[in-house]
């Protein structure tokens, strides 16, 4: 099953803030839709779950992503990315 892949308001500015201040942006990009691309696929397969099962947290190098899951809907919604380095 594919998935539906969401990013918030408040995901897109710091996808926005982490490209602006890069030293290398094409990395920060590279990385996010290498996440998206992965979520897309197996979301329910990435990182743990928080406070419910819909709801987890994934440390993918160099991000964390806070995001959730609704597998009646095949959707995915990012909520934060922080970069967090290698």
């Amino acid at each position: 099953m594919s998935y539906e892949v969401y990013l918030s308001q408040v995901a897109e500015a710091q996808v926005q803030r982490h490209w602006e201040t890069a030293v290398d942006p094409e990395a920060v990009m590279d990385a996010i839709e290498n996440v998206i691309r992965i979520l897309s696929d197996s979301p329910g397969e990435q990182g743990e779950s928080r406070q419910t099962l819909m709801n987890r947290l994934w440390f993918h190098k160099p991000l964390q992503i806070t995001f959730s899951v609704d597998s009646n809907r095949a959707e995915v919604d990012i909520h934060a990315i922080r970069w967090i380095g290698d």
